[in-house]
């Protein structure tokens, strides 16, 4: 997964707070969560949800509905140098 070469404050968002993890599904409203934490230590203004998720798809991250849920695919939250935060694993060719 890449994401877009020019700085930008999502794009450092993204490389601090997350990490690329195949087969890990992650809540968007927990991604946001750590996003607003991220926004608020930094500075920065989190804006709206909407906004969040329209941010993750231009960062080319996959995002899918299940049960009525946003999730995105193939990346976890950091918690600490190290440790991933606990994802649901959900199996290759699985439609969520």
């Amino acid at each position: 997964m890449e994401y877009k070469a020019t700085q930008d404050t999502f794009g450092a968002f993204l490389t601090e707070c997350t990490v690329v993890v195949p087969k890990v599904k992650t809540k968007v409203g927990d991604l946001f969560t750590v996003w607003r934490d991220w926004c608020e230590r930094t500075g920065e203004r989190p804006g709206r949800t909407q906004d969040f998720s329209s941010s993750l798809e231009e960062h080319d991250i996959t995002l899918q509905t299940y049960q009525g849920a946003k999730y995105v695919l193939d990346l976890g939250i950091v918690v600490n140098a190290g440790q991933v935060s606990d994802q649901e694993e959900w199996e290759v060719g699985e439609v969520r």
